[in-house]
C-alpha cells in the first residue's frame, strides 16, 4: 500500500512539474524551436492556406497590425474606440472594392460626424494604412494626436484636393479623387531622434509610396502621440473606409507589408485558447490574434503551422501544412507616381533587354568577318541595352541582321558611330537579290544610294545618338504614299526622299542588317529597333523613352504577357519597355503559362504617370471683357493630379495672391490700383513636385461713364398726336447700348440712331400731362448713366382758343421742373 502511495505520489510531482517547465519555457526561444511537448492536442484545423502552389497572392488581403478579419461585421473594431457623434455610425464591412474586411464610416448629414480611434504611446513611428471615400469635396480627416494636448498631424480631404496642416497652415498635397483606395504612410518625430530623418515635431506624409513634407506638427510640440483617429466631419455626407493600419512598432509588421496583397491564414478551433502563433518554415512563433494576413513569402516550398495553449497549460496544434510559392513578381513600374520617363529606355520589338551582354541578340543573325566582334552592351551613353558592333581594322566588318518578309513598312531605331569618315552602313534588302535601302555615314555625311547613285542628306556627328526610320514600298500599294519599289529615310524626325531602291526593282524585303565596313575601325551602336508590323508596336513608340516593364519568376514559362488598365493581354518576350501611359492613375499585370497549361500571374501593380507641369485653362473672365470700378470674378479649370498651390497677380509677379478652390473674386485692392486700359492677369498653379505653369488673359478696365446731351426735346416743349422726335448725343468709346424710358422707368425702350420719334405706342400710352423721358447710356463696363427732359403730351381737344393755356402749362412744367432739381440737388447733398 505505502508503495501504491509511493508511486501515486511520483506520478502527480511529474505532471505538476510538467505544467511548471511549459509555462516557463512556453515564450522562450526553445518553446518557439522545439514544438514536441508533451502536453499537446492536435485540434487546430488550418483553412488556408491549402497545400497548392500559389501563382498570385491573395485577392483583398493586406498584412497589418489591424486587419479587422477576426472583427464582427458592424461592430467597431476590438483596440479601437467608438467616436460617432450626432447619429453618424462606424463598423466593420466584410468587403468593399477588393479589400475584405474594412471599417466604415457612414454620416449621413452635415451635423454628425462618424469616427473611431485606437490608443497608444510612442514618441516616434510610422503608421500605414489604406483610405478612401465617397466624397472628396467635404471634409473628412485622419488626425494623429497627443490626446488632449493637441494635434500633430492633421490631415485631410476637401474641394478635391488632400490637405495637411503645416504647422497651423493649410498645405496641398495632391489632387483627391472619389471611389479610390489610397495608400497612405505617416512618418512622425517629438524628440530630436531623428526618425527616418525628422526634426523634433515634425512629420512626413506619403500617398501612394510619394513622400510630402518634412512638416510642423499641427498643434506645435508635443512630447508623444497616444491617439491615432480617422473621422468624418461636420459637414460631410457619404462614406469613408479603412483597411489594413499597420504600427511600425508591431514586432509582427514592416513597413510597406501592407503595400502589396498578402497571404490569408485562417484555421477554426473549438478551445478557448490564452495564446496563438504560427511558424513559418519553422522559424520562431509569431504572435496573431487570430486569423490573420502574412506578407508573400520568398518563391519555392513552404510549411506553416499553427500553436495555441490554453488556461491549463495546454499545447493545442495544427497539422504542418505544405505550400509552394510560384508567381511572377513585378520589379517596375513601383508603386508610386513618375514624374519622368525612365532613362535609357526605349520600347520596341526589339529592346534588347532580355539578351545576355556580349551575345548576338535573340532573333538576329551574326554576321562579323575577319574578327571583328559583335554583341549585347548592358548600357552606353544613356541607353540600356544596345547592340555593340566593334570593329578594330579596316580589313574586317562587325555587323548583325534579323529576317522577316514584308513586301512594304517601316523600320526605326536608334544608331550612334565613333568615327563619321570611315564606312558604317545600314542596309535593307531582299537576299540575296539585291539591296533596297543602302544607307551608311562617311566622310562626315549621311549619304543614301539613290537608285544606285550615292546623295548626300546631311552632316553625320560621332558620338551622337541618331533616330533613324526607314518607309519602304516593293509593290504599288502606296505605303506611306511611296511609288513601288521606293523609301524614305528620317533622320532625327526630318524626312528625305522619296528615293529609288539601290538595285533597281524588288519582290519584297526579308533582312534588315547594320554592320560597319572594310574601311571602317572604330565602334557602332544599335539600340530599340521598331518595326511597324509588330502589333505590339506603333510608329514613332521608341522616339521617346518610356516605362520598364521588369519582373521575376521561378517558373519558366512559353507564354508570357502583360496588361495595362485591364486591356488585352500584350505577348511579350521578357523584361520590355512600354511607350508612357497618359498622366494618370494606372494598373499593370503579368501574366505567364508553362508547358502544361498552369496559369500564372503576378499582383495588379498600381502606379502614376505625371510627366508635366499643371495645365490652367481660364473659363471666365474672357479676353477683352471690360470691366468697370468692380473687380471681376474668375472661373478656373486646371489639369494637374497632384495639384500643390494656385495664385495669381496683376503686377506681374510683384503682388502675387493665393486661393483654393477654381473660382473666385478679384482681390479689390490689386484691382483699384489698376488704371483705366488694358489689364493682364496671370493665373498660376504649380505641383507637388515644384513644376509650375501659368495662362493669362487681357481684359479692359473702364471707369469712366458715357456722357450724354439731349438737344431735343427741350424741356417745357408741347407736344399732341405726333410723337416727339429726339436728337441727343453720346459719347463713349465702348459704347453697349442705350434705351429711353417715358412712363418713369418701367418700360425700357432701346435704340441705336442718336435721332427718331419716340415710340408711337408707348406715346399713345402715355396720359395727357407732363411726361418725363429719360435718355441711358451703358458701357462695355458697365458703367450705366441717364439724362432727362421733362415734356407736356397735350390734348387735341384742348381749344386753342383759351387765352392763357398755354401760358398756365409752360409755368406749371416749369415749376415742376425747378422742384425735382431742387429735389435733386437735395437728395445729392444728402
Amino acid at each position: 500500500m505505502k508503495k501504491s502511495k509511493l508511486i501515486a505520489f511520483c506520478l502527480i510531482f511529474v505532471v505538476i512539474v510538467s505544467i511548471t517547465s511549459f509555462r516557463r519555457d512556453q515564450n522562450s526561444d526553445e518553446y518557439s524551436k522545439n514544438k514536441d511537448l508533451r502536453l499537446s492536442v492536435q485540434d487546430i484545423t488550418l483553412i488556408t492556406p491549402k497545400n497548392k502552389t500559389y501563382t498570385s497572392p491573395m485577392s483583398g488581403y493586406y498584412p497589418a497590425t489591424y486587419e479587422f478579419e477576426n472583427d464582427v461585421d458592424g461592430t467597431v473594431p476590438n483596440g479601437w474606440t467608438d467616436e460617432d457623434l450626432g447619429g453618424a455610425t462606424t463598423g466593420v464591412l466584410s468587403s468593399y472594392a477588393n479589400h475584405n474586411k474594412v471599417i466604415n464610416m457612414h454620416d449621413t448629414s452635415g451635423s454628425q460626424e462618424a469616427g473611431t480611434a485606437t490608443l497608444f504611446s510612442k514618441t516616434s513611428g510610422t503608421i500605414e494604412f489604406w483610405w478612401r471615400t465617397t466624397s472628396a469635396t467635404n471634409l473628412a480627416s485622419i488626425r494623429l494626436l497627443d490626446d488632449p494636448s493637441g494635434y500633430a498631424v492633421y490631415m485631410y480631404v476637401s474641394a478635391n484636393q488632400w490637405v495637411v496642416s503645416d504647422s497651423g497652415s493649410p498645405t496641398s498635397l495632391r489632387a483627391a479623387a472619389v471611389n479610390t483606395w489610397y495608400h497612405i504612410r505617416l512618418d512622425f518625430e517629438t524628440e530630436s531622434g531623428g526618425y527616418e530623418g525628422l526634426a523634433a515635431d515634425t512629420f512626413y506624409v506619403y500617398i501612394d509610396g510619394v513622400r510630402y513634407g518634412p512638416y510642423g506638427f499641427h498643434a506645435g510640440a508635443q512630447t508623444h502621440m497616444d491617439k491615432f483617429k480617422v473621422a468624418t466631419e461636420d459637414v460631410f455626407t457619404g462614406d469613408v473606409y479603412v483597411d489594413s493600419v499597420g504600427f511600425s512598432w508591431d514586432p509582427n509588421y514592416n513597413i510597406g507589408d501592407n503595400f502589396e496583397e498578402g497571404l490569408f491564414l485562417s484555421f477554426e478551433n473549438s478551445t478557448v485558447l490564452d495564446w496563438t502563433g504560427y511558424s513559418l518554415d519553422n522559424q520562431l512563433n509569431k504572435t496573431i490574434l487570430s486569423n490573420t494576413t502574412i506578407p508573400i513569402p520568398d518563391d519555392g516550398l513552404h510549411t506553416i503551422q499553427v500553436f495555441g495553449n490554453d488556461s491549463i497549460g495546454t499545447i493545442h496544434e495544427s497539422d504542418i501544412r505544405h505550400f509552394s510559392i510560384e508567381f511572377i513578381n513585378i520589379i517596375t513600374p513601383k508603386n508610386k507616381t513618375y514624374t519622368s520617363p525612365m532613362s535609357g529606355y526605349y520600347p520596341a520589338t526589339y529592346e534588347f533587354e532580355n539578351d545576355v551582354d556580349g551575345t548576338i541578340p535573340i532573333g538576329w543573325t551574326d554576321e562579323d568577318i575577319g574578327g571583328a566582334t559583335t554583341g549585347v552592351l548592358s548600357s552606353y551613353a544613356n541607353h540600356n541595352k544596345v547592340i555593340n558592333m566593334h570593329d578594330t581594322s579596316g580589313s574586317q566588318e562587325a555587323g548583325t541582321a534579323t529576317l522577316f518578309s514584308k513586301t512594304s513598312g517601316t523600320i526605326e531605331f536608334w544608331w550612334r558611330t565613333t568615327s563619321a569618315t570611315n564606312l558604317a552602313s545600314i542596309r535593307l534588302l531582299d537576299d540575296p537579290s539585291g539591296y533596297a535601302v543602302y544607307m551608311y555615314v562617311s566622310a562626315n555625311q549621311w549619304v543614301v544610294s539613290d537608285s544606285g547613285s550615292p546623295t548626300s542628306l546631311r552632316a553625320a556627328a560621332v558620338n551622337t545618338w541618331y533616330h533613324i526610320r526607314l518607309d519602304f514600298e516593293t509593290e504599288s500599294g502606296g505605303y506611306e504614299g511611296l511609288a513601288a519599289d521606293t523609301f524614305y529615310v528620317y533622320i532625327d524626325g526630318v524626312r528625305y526622299g522619296p528615293y529609288g531602291f539601290h538595285a533597281g526593282a524588288q519582290t519584297h524585303m526579308d533582312k534588315f542588317k547594320v554592320a560597319t565596313e572594310d574601311v571602317f575601325t572604330g565602334d557602332v551602336y544599335v539600340d530599340s529597333v521598331g518595326f511597324s508590323w509588330d502589333p505590339n508596336y506603333n510608329i514613332g513608340d521608341n522616339f521617346e523613352e518610356g516605362l520598364f516593364l521588369s519582373f521575376e519568376n521561378s517558373t519558366v514559362l512559353d507564354w508570357t504577357g502583360y496588361s495595362l488598365d485591364y486591356q488585352a493581354n500584350k505577348t511579350i518576350l521578357g523584361n520590355t519597355t512600354i511607350p508612357i501611359p497618359e498622366e494618370g492613375l494606372h494598373t499593370i499585370q503579368v501574366f505567364g503559362n508553362n508547358s502544361v497549361g498552369k496559369y500564372y500571374k503576378s499582383e495588379l501593380r498600381n502606379f502614376e504617370i505625371d510627366l508635366n507641369p499643371p495645365i490652367v485653362s481660364i473659363n471666365s473672365p474672357a479676353l477683352n471683357q471690360y470691366y468697370g470700378s468692380n473687380t471681376p470674378s474668375f472661373d478656373l479649370s486646371i489639369t494637374e493630379l497632384n495639384l500643390n498651390s494656385i495664385w495669381y497677380t496683376l503686377d506681374n509677379g510683384i503682388t502675387n495672391i493665393s486661393f483654393t478652390g477654381l473660382t473666385g473674386i478679384i482681390n479689390q485692392a490689386e484691382w483699384d490700383k489698376k488704371s483705366t486700359g488694358f489689364v493682364v492677369i496671370k493665373f498660376y498653379a504649380n505641383d507637388t513636385y515644384g513644376r509650375e505653369n501659368y495662362t493669362e488673359v487681357s481684359i479692359n478696365k473702364d471707369i469712366t461713364d458715357p456722357s450724354i446731351i439731349i438737344d431735343s426735346p427741350m424741356t417745357g416743349d408741347i407736344f399732341t398726336e405726333l410723337p416727339p422726335l429726339y436728337d441727343i448725343s453720346v459719347t463713349e468709346d465702348n459704347l453697349d447700348s442705350m434705351w429711353y424710358t417715358i412712363d418713369g422707368g418701367v418700360t425700357d425702350i432701346p435704340f441705336t440712331s442718336s435721332t427718331g420719334f419716340i415710340d408711337s405706342t408707348a406715346w399713345n400710352n402715355a396720359p395727357y400731362g407732363a411726361i418725363t423721358v429719360r435718355f441711358y447710356a451703358k458701357d462695355l463696363a458697365g458703367n450705366e448713366v441717364y439724362q432727362e427732359v421733362l415734356i407736356i403730351k397735350q390734348s387735341p381737344s384742348v381749344p386753342p382758343s383759351i387765352i392763357g393755356y398755354d401760358i398756365f402749362v409752360l409755368i406749371s412744367v416749369v415749376s415742376i421742373v425747378s422742384m425735382l432739381i431742387i429735389r435733386k440737388k437735395f437728395l445729392k447733398k444728402i
